[in-house]
């Protein structure tokens, strides 16, 4: 039984040490950390099974542009990819040119910042820019921003199509109330994945279900 649980066990377990280490020595932009595979979770609802990477150029920019993001929340990225409580379609479009379909998901774990704002990870399932293409990015998931959603999250939320809802209810109404939304857990009776993805050629085709459906 053990071994069984090992091999569903995503998180790579050498990215915390690397990333401690990048961080204590000066953070250059040149590393391409590799922070697992696709978890089961992720998986379930279509996502296909690939390492997971994030350019550490791309952590110095959130680092940047988002001061309550920190260290400490980048280093439980991996952990919110392996057990989310909600899966999110991603609402903006393509920045690959205006008639290419939307390839990112948004992952919710329980991660707050100092305010007590949801950390969201966003995850590029087919990265096609010309810089992914140059770091040799195409065949990888790969966590394209993660930040705090310090600003109208409940509104975002409402607005937003569910993909997963963890089964564990106490966790996924955990993240339902960091967006300042309150639902009894003897209210969560959609849970579990939901909605499609379905890979097309070098594009994905992401259908979730309107919030309002699951949880309203």
């Amino acid at each position: 039984a053990s071994a069984g649980v090992e091999e569903q066990y995503s998180i790579d377990p050498d990215f915390d040490r690397e990333i401690v280490a990048w961080d204590e020595g000066g953070r250059n932009d040149s590393r391409i950390f590799r922070l697992g595979s696709t978890s089961e979770a992720l998986q379930s609802i279509g996502v296909q099974e690939r390492d997971i990477v994030m350019a550490s150029g791309k952590i110095n920019r959130i680092l940047r542009e988002h001061p309550n993001m920190t260290m400490d929340m980048v280093r439980q990225i991996p952990a919110m990819l392996e057990d989310p409580a909600l899966v999110l379609e991603s609402q903006g479009r393509s920045r690959r040119n205006a008639d290419t379909k939307n390839s990112r998901i948004v992952v919710v774990g329980t991660v707050t910042d100092a305010n007590g704002a949801p950390v969201l990870c966003v995850l590029d399932l087919q990265p096609q820019s010309t810089q992914d293409r140059r770091l040799g990015l195409q065949d990888f998931n790969k966590v394209s921003s993660a930040y705090p959603k310090d600003s109208n999250a409940n509104s975002f939320l409402r607005s937003s199509n569910v993909l997963y809802a963890s089964p564990e209810k106490n966790k996924t109404q955990a993240a339902l109330n960091s967006f300042g939304f309150q639902l009894a857990t003897s209210e969560l009776n959609h849970l579990g994945s939901m909605g499609s993805i379905a890979y097309e050629g070098r594009g994905v085709k992401i259908q979730g279900v309107p919030f309002g459906e699951v949880f309203e």
